[in-house]
């Protein structure tokens, strides 16, 4: 249970840095520490992908032009 918890509670942190990990944003020593996280949390690597999907398609779309409301 104390293992489960300590998991939980990285996640919690992870939340956190994964969209500034994904943007490039971290320090050296903060993106190492969220890859090693990645490595061993599936669900936090889903989370990772699912945002540098969403970073691929908004920069596609980025030129596109958008129509006028």
């Amino acid at each position: 249970m104390k293992g489960q918890r300590r998991r939980l509670d990285a996640c919690a942190r992870m939340e956190l840095l994964i969209p500034m990990y994904v943007d490039g944003e971290l320090n050296t020593r903060r993106a190492e520490a969220v890859r090693k996280h990645l490595d061993i949390c599936p669900a936090c690597a889903a989370r990772a992908r699912e945002l540098e999907e969403l970073s691929r398609l908004i920069a596609r779309t980025a030129g596109e032009h958008m129509p006028e409301v």
